[in-house]
């Protein structure tokens, strides 16, 4: 955890060191001046002064892992103005918040590692809480945290990361049409069902489901008449499934989606592509959160990406997971993200059915293929 240290600079000169691998920089501010001096002599003169601008007294904080400088090449030169001085500055806020983030996030059962690159969303949203609160710092909010035990359910709502759009991960959907919907059509049919039932667990505001539910409609359900393809889609954020439910998206959200598909799937609304009603129809929305509370009913599929396996904490990956899969019909898939892995207690409990995809199913019945094989 870095040590930081909270420095008034007055307006007389002040220096201040700071080391980030290879970089030794001294920074000196003398009024209204910030000049920047590097150890290597072959600096121009140019880039070693500047002047600020109108900035001065300013609260430095020195970590000393400068984070600041962590995207930044070593031994490359830049200039410190005024603006940089204070971008320093909210890095440094930020990495108080990421030493409260490692303090704070087991208490959710979540993990820090899941937080890394999406640190900067939840510390948004904590610095927005201390301000609304009145607080001091982050210091004063984790003090506010261990005296008011119901302020923790609203950190737990800060930490929710709506990622998401159509089609993300193409191997994975294109794995999905050519195989996995095939299949499970083939097994619902031979069961004497007329319905494959699925569910997609922290959908956020809806891509996936909808992805799913077009998929179905335009291509391989017309593959398999007489089939249809129900699926429930939950989520513990009230907003993001209300945003869910309006099915309006940007153009972003659509870009991996297969292009002859969007005219037929989506129309254009005030700047907006809005699922047509009839690919609608095939996703209802609930409220659910995955770690303790699951929809009724079992399924042939099962998607929970980017949520359990990214952000929890490895023994509630494993609850999470052995209750994901108690919801699990005979011959049905479970599919986590590409690039999640699964806690290692619980690999034992299933099989690839695609290398490098995230797609599985139970490992009693791959065993059981390779016996009958």
């Amino acid at each position: 955890m870095p040590i930081s240290i909270v420095e008034q600079l007055p307006a007389s000169t002040t220096t201040c060191k700071f080391r980030s691998g290879e970089i030794d920089t001294q920074l000196r501010l003398h009024q209204t001046r910030l000049s920047e001096v590097w150890p290597d002599a072959g600096a121009s003169k140019a880039n070693r002064r500047r002047a600020p601008g109108p900035a001065c007294r300013v609260a430095l904080v020195i970590d000393t892992r400068m984070a600041a400088f962590e995207s930044r090449p070593a031994g490359r030169h830049f200039l410190l103005d005024g603006q940089f001085l204070l971008w320093i500055v909210r890095s440094m806020i930020d990495s108080q918040c990421v030493a409260f983030l490692q303090w704070a996030l087991p208490h959710p059962r979540m993990r820090w590692p899941g937080f890394r690159k999406v640190r900067k969303q939840v510390c948004n949203r904590v610095d927005r809480r201390i301000k609304q609160l009145g607080l001091a710092n982050v210091a004063s909010y984790q003090a506010y945290l261990e005296a008011n035990p119901g302020e923790w359910p609203v950190l737990d709502g800060f930490c929710r990361i709506p990622i998401s759009r159509f089609y993300r991960d193409l191997s994975v959907f294109d794995c999905l049409r050519n195989e996995v919907l095939p299949k499970l059509a083939t097994q619902v049919r031979q069961r004497g069902d007329q319905e494959i039932g699925c569910w997609s667990a922290g959908c956020a505001s809806g891509e996936e489901a909808y992805t799913l539910a077009i998929i179905w409609k335009l291509d391989v359900g017309t593959q398999h008449p007489g089939i249809k393809f129900h699926i429930v889609a939950s989520d513990s954020d009230p907003d993001m499934l209300e945003r869910a439910r309006r099915a309006s998206y940007s153009r972003s959200s659509l870009k991996d989606l297969p292009k002859e598909w969007l005219p037929v799937a989506f129309e254009l609304h005030n700047g907006l592509y809005c699922l047509r009603p009839a690919f609608r129809d095939a996703v209802g929305f609930m409220l659910r959160d995955v770690r303790c509370d699951m929809p009724s009913g079992r399924f042939d599929l099962i998607l929970c990406r980017h949520l359990a396996f990214t952000y929890f904490d490895e023994p509630l990956q494993c609850q999470t997971l052995e209750r994901l899969l108690s919801k699990l019909l005979p011959g049905g898939i479970f599919i986590a993200g590409k690039q999640e892995s699964l806690p290692a207690g619980c690999l034992k409990l299933l099989e690839e059915f695609r290398p490098r995809t995230g797609i599985y199913r139970p490992a009693s019945e791959a065993a059981a293929k390779m016996r009958h094989a």
